[in-house]
């Protein structure tokens, strides 16, 4: 089947813990060339998304991106860093041994205070399936945008193949009358020039 080496395909699905689309595009190359633009959590995905890519296609030169938007997606996990929060009270007790007046230590200022709170890293791991996932049904997409094209590329070349023919058939069927044509002026040329060729060596 003919396939073009130009398409584009998106996709996009929305999740609770986010959004998530891809964007396919190709253009001719000799051979297939593919380059991934990923979101920063999901570059460790690349060389899979490079291999399946090579399953489904042969040729061009292919970009594909992938955008994640995580606006409400929130941390796995919180806990306070005790023992940075004990040396924070610690100092305000002596703090307040030589600055009786002070103001007393808040529990806002202390989780404002940096390295008391730690966040858990979110685990991406069922972002990454549902994108690798996203990205196959984006690929069935675009492999059928390239058969669409391959089609319309076909019924043109025919269409001119078909144009040619004509013509070729047209020339056979005057050709003994451009033969002539073309014999009468070469011997037109030759009286001009008052030559005397032999027939045969004609």
């Amino acid at each position: 089947m003919i396939r073009s080496m130009t398409a584009f395909s998106r996709k996009e699905a929305k999740t609770e813990w986010g959004d998530i689309s891809w964007e396919v595009r190709s253009v001719n190359h000799r051979y297939l060339e593919v380059h991934p633009r990923l979101a920063e959590p999901l570059r460790d995905i690349e060389n899979t998304i490079r291999e399946r890519i090579r399953k489904r296609l042969s040729r061009g030169k292919v970009e594909c991106t992938l955008k994640l938007k995580t606006d409400h997606l929130a941390p796995s996990g919180m806990s306070v860093n005790e023992a940075v929060a004990k040396q924070l009270v610690k100092a305000a007790e002596q703090l307040k041994s030589i600055a009786p007046n002070a103001a007393p230590l808040s529990t806002q200022a202390i989780l404002n205070w940096p390295g008391i709170l730690a966040t858990e890293e979110t685990d991406f791991s069922e972002i990454r399936q549902a994108a690798l996932v996203l990205l196959q049904e984006n690929l069935d997409d675009f492999i059928e945008h390239r058969e669409r094209e391959g089609q319309e590329l076909a019924r043109l070349i025919n269409e001119r193949l078909d144009a040619i023919l004509i013509q070729v058939a047209t020339v056979k069927e005057n050709l003994p009358k451009i033969l002539k044509a073309q014999r009468q002026k070469i011997l037109a040329k030759f009286e001009d020039v008052q030559v005397n060729l032999d027939g045969d060596r004609l």
